[in-house]
């Protein structure tokens, strides 16, 4: 089954495009990470931010990708990485 980008007006498809899809960071729920937890929250919102999808249900977050194009490197950063451009999807 082919993946699409979820980023309003982007057309990407993984079975016509040489991309990778991606999915929307989960929040991590550490007992004793606090701050990762905190973290991974901030990421995930401002992912959903950059993505303006305004139908997004969580059903539809946990099915949704975003393409390759959308990062500088062609890949999001890692979570500890927030001053990395990639660490939020660019459109």
């Amino acid at each position: 089954m082919p993946q699409f980008c979820c980023v309003v007006n982007c057309g990407s498809r993984s079975n016509r495009d040489n991309l990778h899809f991606y999915r929307i960071p989960q929040v991590l729920k550490h007992a004793h990470r606090t701050d990762l937890n905190e973290l991974s929250a901030l990421r995930r919102q401002k992912w959903l931010e950059a993505i303006k999808r305004k139908d997004f249900s969580e059903t539809k977050i946990k099915n949704a990708r975003v393409c390759s194009k959308h990062f500088i490197s062609g890949k999001p950063s890692e979570l500890a990485e927030k001053l990395n451009p990639d660490w939020v999807p660019s459109v």
